[in-house]
């Protein structure tokens, strides 16, 4: 009986080939977004798995209130962990992570500069780390490094690398003790070396001070124990060695397998994609997926006044309503597994275009090398068959034999359903194309957005100077080339090195009413090169007397303090930076700017003076930008030690608006093919009115109605759908709109055009679906309509 209901499908399938093609477009297409989703997701979400203890693991964080504005931050106390496996019973191991840059040498080759990760002993208790060459006996000491097998095959050209010894920066004499295996992609703490975290300790004073949060700590806790609770008491504990100043922080636990979803922690050791946009992208693809599905409805309802024949006659010859439901789902099913396999097709090509364009790493093997992805593949596969293919058989197969063999017209109890479909349809790509819109504005908004500074013609780059090669003899070598007109070097550069945070406060007054800035060292180059605007007071002067008794704050910053500008110059303010180099003297007071991408509101900033920093911005005015980018790198590289890379300002600002431009771009993607998805159904619709309507617009035309007026009568009733569509779009798409810019403190208002730029494309789109099925319909010569049957 399966064979001879598949022989059947297959014929009716061929017969029908218009269909059946653009029914297995729609559904490979639905399919192929669905796989390269499901497999992102999956890539998202197996983030950290490998790790042995992964449920046990936690990171201490913190979240900080100032004012209104509420912040997470990755980072804690270097003394954190210590004290936490001292205090707490509960605590099973806990470490301290850190990382830093240092220039790798080994005997006589060119020196490299290494990202290079700082860990406790316990750390290899807590995290699995598998080793192809184990150290013997303590995993880490003070005088060893790890490295991976990619950075010993690397720097070593293949060669054991056991008892090597590696020097960093020139000072610090390291022996390789072992070799750990690469780590998975998912994790968010990747590194080829690690050392342990008693350099941190010798090297940098604020990795054993409470009033520092720099590093990162990991406990290992029991299977089951009350977060929330261990939380309030680690708070309250943590309180009791921390700054007055920071009652507003609140200290707590955060699970390893959530790290990678929850983005916008302040210091992630590596960006986060989110919870949020995962399943965003998901449902858009399943939205897809279901579009397809929808047309498979539609596409087989309007066939079925040719089909209602053979029904009927299969009926008279015996066959049961069961029999003909097997029948139809196995035409459905047949259809799935063609755009099945197609799909996969697809998916192939998808997911090396994803990989190209994101750079992540997924492979499509994965559904079929594991066996519980393929066998939900499998049930997918037949979920999708009832789905598309089972309202279509029910509905098919219940035509009474004696109605339809005498060629009477069928009334169709459906129609509406059908219409409801195309309404949900059209519906939801509306949404998408509001959604796009949205994002599109949005994201040329932020690239467009005056940021308060001059970026033009500005070259930036991050450099360690040579040994005995101060900042300001490397500025001059920079100002010998022609078409350099300023150079300048701070601690941090706008959207390029993020400024540190501190607290500030009033000098004499209690570090309670203090508040949270950003803080920063420059020269007295710093504001003219950005021009920005000062509007009381001076800017640093040239002779370095401002060196640790004067600082500029920014309007935001003084109005935090409540002075006005002018009221500022001569105050005092004391603060926790890296060092004690405040109280400090407010010479000046500039215009707000954006030292920090859109995503974050301006805050108020502290620029202190200091010559001696790694960041550089250079000013030229060539007219061959790219020529004298190429000089000045030349004098980089002579004077710097490691990997030296500049980068003009407006591409670096472009480039950090790279997740908003990748975003829209894979919306308007899946968009597109929603709409063609959902136009191919409309068409589908249409054919079918079509075909219900011949007689009656037939006699329309002999009684003189002409091809416009027949045309317009074909097409209101659908553009009405389309209309009703949108309507029920709009504010669906508002609100999700809304919820997606709240994250942006800058963002794009709401305006009529969004809406009508929105409703005239989907009105356009709909409207030349349908035009060609109305205009063919229109045409008909009525004796032919009239005979018709």
């Amino acid at each position: 009986m399966i064979r001879n209901y598949f022989i059947i499908a297959w014929r009716n399938l061929k017969n029908n080939l218009m269909f059946s093609v653009l029914n297995i477009i729609g559904l490979s297409i639905g399919m192929a977004a669905c796989l390269v989703m499901w497999l992102f997701s999956l890539d998202q979400y197996s983030y950290d798995k490998h790790h042995e203890h992964a449920d046990r693991i936690y990171r201490v964080v913190n979240k900080q209130l100032d004012g209104t504005k509420l912040s997470f931050v990755s980072v804690t106390q270097g003394v954190l962990a210590g004290e936490l496996l001292k205090t707490f019973p509960e605590v099973e191991a806990a470490t301290r992570v850190g990382f830093t840059t240092a220039s790798l040498i080994i005997n006589d080759q060119e020196p490299t500069e290494e990202k290079i990760m700082a860990v406790d002993p316990a750390y290899f208790s807590i995290f699995t780390t598998p080793f192809k060459y184990k150290p013997v006996g303590e995993v880490i000491s003070s005088e060893g490094i790890l490295l991976s097998e990619e950075a010993a095959a690397r720097l070593f050209k293949g060669k054991n690398p056991m008892g090597e010894v590696v020097s960093l920066d020139n000072k610090i004499h390291l022996k390789v003790t072992g070799v750990f295996k690469e780590f998975p992609v998912q994790t968010h703490l990747y590194t080829d070396m690690i050392i342990s975290f008693s350099w941190i300790e010798k090297t940098e004073p604020h990795a054993n001070i409470w009033s520092s949060n720099s590093y990162y700590n990991y406990v290992l806790m029991p299977e089951e124990f009350d977060r929330e609770a261990f939380s309030k008491k680690m708070d309250a504990h943590i309180h009791k060695f921390t700054p007055a100043a920071w009652t507003k922080i609140e200290y707590f636990l955060q699970p390893l397998r959530v790290i990678s979803l929850e983005p916008g922690y302040v210091a992630n050791p590596k960006g986060s994609i989110g919870s949020i946009t995962i399943n965003g992208f998901m449902m858009v693809s399943l939205i897809i997926l279901l579009l397809a599905s929808f047309n498979y409805m539609n596409m087989a309802t309007a066939r079925s006044i040719k089909r209602s024949r053979e029904v009927g006659i299969r009926k008279v010859v015996g066959a049961h309503r069961g029999q003909l439901i097997g029948q139809f789902l196995m035409e459905a099913f047949i259809l799935c597994c063609v755009g099945f396999l197609i799909g996969i097709l697809l998916a192939d090509f998808g997911v090396q275009f994803f990989n190209f364009y994101t750079g992540f790493h997924l492979k499509l093997s994965t559904f079929f090398t594991d066996p519980i992805l393929l066998g939900w593949l499998i049930i997918s596969l037949l979920v999708l068959t009832i789905l598309s293919g089972g309202y279509p058989a029910f509905f098919l197969s219940r035509f009474i034999p004696a109605t339809v063999l005498k060629g009477q017209r069928l009334f169709d109890s459906s129609r509406r359903f059908r219409q409801g479909l195309v309404l949900f349809q059209f519906s939801l790509t509306s949404l998408l194309i509001i959604m796009v819109i949205v994002v599109l504005k949005q994201t040329n908004f932020m690239r467009t957005y005056d940021l308060g500074f001059n970026k033009e013609q500005l070259l930036i780059f991050s450099a360690d100077r040579n040994k005995g090669v101060g900042a300001d003899s490397f500025k001059s070598e920079l100002m010998k080339i022609q078409g350099v007109t300023q150079v300048c070097n701070a601690s941090s550069l706008p959207s390029f090195r993020i400024a540190s945070a501190t607290n500030i406060w009033v000098t004499g007054k209690p570090q309670e009413e203090s508040i949270k800035s950003l803080w920063l060292y420059t020269d007295h180059d710093y504001i003219p090169i950005l021009q920005l605007k000062i509007v009381a007071g001076r800017n640093f002067n040239s002779n370095g007397n401002d060196q640790d008794k004067g600082v500029i704050i920014n309007e935001n910053a003084a109005a935090a303090l409540g002075w006005t500008p002018e009221e500022s110059i001569g105050k005092r303010i004391s603060g926790f930076a890296f060092t004690d180099s405040l109280p400090g003297e407010i010479v000046g007071v500039i215009k707000d700017f954006h030292i920090s991408p859109l995503r974050k509101a301006i805050m108020p900033l502290i620029i202190g003076y200091n010559m001696d920093q790694i960041g550089f911005m250079v000013k030229l005015n060539s007219p061959n930008l790219h020529e004298t980018r190429q000089l000045v790198d030349k004098i980089a590289v002579r004077f710097t030690h490691g990997n030296f890379e500049s980068s003009f300002m407006e591409d670096t600002l472009e480039e950090s608006y790279g997740a908003e431009i990748v975003t829209g771009e894979m919306l308007t993607f899946f968009t597109i093919l929603a709409v063609l998805i959902g136009c191919s159904g409309l068409y589908a619709l249409s054919v079918y009115e079509g075909e219900q309507r011949m007689k009656e617009l037939g006699i329309r035309k002999i009684m003189g109605a002409t091809t416009q007026q027949l045309l317009i009568l074909v097409s209101v009733k659908f553009i009405k759908l389309i209309a009703w569509s949108l309507v029920v779009a709009m504010p669906l798409a508002y609100f999700l709109s809304n919820f997606w810019l709240t994250k942006y403190p800058y963002r794009i208002p709401w305006s009529a055009d969004i809406f009508v730029l929105s409703a005239v494309l989907v009105l356009v789109l709909g409207w030349l679906t349908i035009f060609v099925q109305a205009m063919k319909v229109a045409r008909l010569n009525p004796v032919d309509t009239l005979r018709y049957e």
